[in-house]
């Protein structure tokens, strides 16, 4: 089950690495507001399901 957990912890900090790449890019000068806008949504929702991730994730030490 470790495996398990692991993996699925590092898609959570994957996702919240995407994130802030996401909104640096929206944060850009050059970026169109429209595309902007939709950039702030899409680092909202990975956020989001990062953070439902450590709020609802199983660690070994519950397992056992």
């Amino acid at each position: 089950m470790g495996a398990n957990i692991a993996r699925t912890d590092q898609h959570a900090r994957t996702l919240t690495t995407h994130a802030t790449a996401l909104e640096h890019q929206a944060d850009s000068p050059l970026t169109p507001q429209p595309l902007a806008a939709r950039l702030r949504h899409r680092v909202h929702r990975l956020r989001d399901i990062a953070d439902q991730h450590h709020r609802d994730r199983t660690t070994q030490e519950a397992t056992s």
